[in-house]
């Protein structure tokens, strides 16, 4: 969930993508491997004092002021009631929830353990797996500006999202470690798809007084359970292998994609079909005649 951007304009993506998941991870592998891990955090920490030193001179600007007389929590009630009224958005975030804890969270441990304890690597092999989905997200982030949104946004996002769990299995039944990075590299083309559709989807259709308090609601049901998702892949990794635990988390990200049959989760899509014949038909009427 990294990218709270408009579809038509992913350019800041670009850079995200490219600075923070496909040339850090390859740096932080050829740092480790000649310098040492001292050295590696050592250059991080000198980053977050660049960060602060940016924070520092930056200029406040002026806060909005909460509406008289609602609280917090009359708020947060709104933000409640009317996520939950939308089925495909409380729907998509449960099961996105769900896809986080089982895989999407965990899968970046794993992939440590995979490096170490499957493929007898090094920090090299391990800097070369994170590139490799940074890759991934550059690519999807190149293809939908160069593409759009499709038109049956819900169902798009799903499929990237359940094709990203179906890449973690082939990333537990990798016979070796370029096999890995290209699977890696689909998840993150799949995982990035998706959260560039699902954040534009947030911004049109909620309504923007309330599109502050479902975003968050959209954190915290999305990731609340993140931690305890850590928790319990090294754990399982621990119990049954790393390999097993990649297939049985990919294939329960991967089965969260059922969300797309339950009532209601595809409305928005079926809108964005009735609307476009009447587009469609106010272009014609509109076009002078031969």
């Amino acid at each position: 969930m990294d990218w709270v951007r408009r579809v038509g304009r992913p350019a800041p993506t670009h850079y995200q993508s490219s600075a923070q998941y496909l040339a850090g991870p390859a740096a932080g592998g050829v740092i480790v491997a000649a310098a040492g891990t001292s050295w590696a955090f050592g250059m991080d920490a000198m980053s977050f004092a660049v960060s602060a030193a940016c924070l520092l001179v930056m200029r406040v600007t002026a806060r909005p002021r909460p509406a008289p007389g609602v609280s917090i929590i009359r708020q947060m009630s709104d933000g409640l009631r009317y996520t939950r009224s939308q089925p495909w958005l409380w729907w998509s975030m449960a099961a996105l929830g769900i896809a986080n804890v089982a895989s999407f969270v965990p899968i970046y441990i794993l992939q440590a353990l995979l490096v170490q304890s499957v493929f007898r690597a090094g920090s090299l092999a391990l800097g070369l797996l994170y590139a490799s989905n940074g890759l991934g997200r550059l690519l999807a982030a190149v293809y939908v500006k160069r593409r759009g949104a499709p038109r049956r946004r819900v169902l798009a996002m799903w499929l990237a999202w359940s094709a990203e769990g179906i890449c973690a299995v082939f990333v537990g039944l990798s016979p070796d470690l370029i096999v890995a990075a290209i699977f890696i590299c689909a998840i993150g083309v799949c995982g990035s798809y998706g959260n560039v559709l699902w954040f534009p989807a947030l911004q049109e259709t909620v309504p923007a007084d309330l599109l502050g308090r479902v975003s968050s609601l959209d954190w915290l049901v999305s990731l609340a359970l993140a931690p305890l998702g850590t928790v319990l892949g090294g754990a399982l990794a621990g119990i049954v292998g790393v390999r097993l635990t990649l297939i049985l988390g990919g294939a329960i990200a991967a089965g969260t994609g059922s969300v797309l049959f339950l009532p209601g989760v595809r409305d928005p899509d079926r809108g964005a079909e009735r609307a476009e014949p009447s587009r469609l038909g106010r272009r014609a009427r509109s076009s002078p005649r031969p």
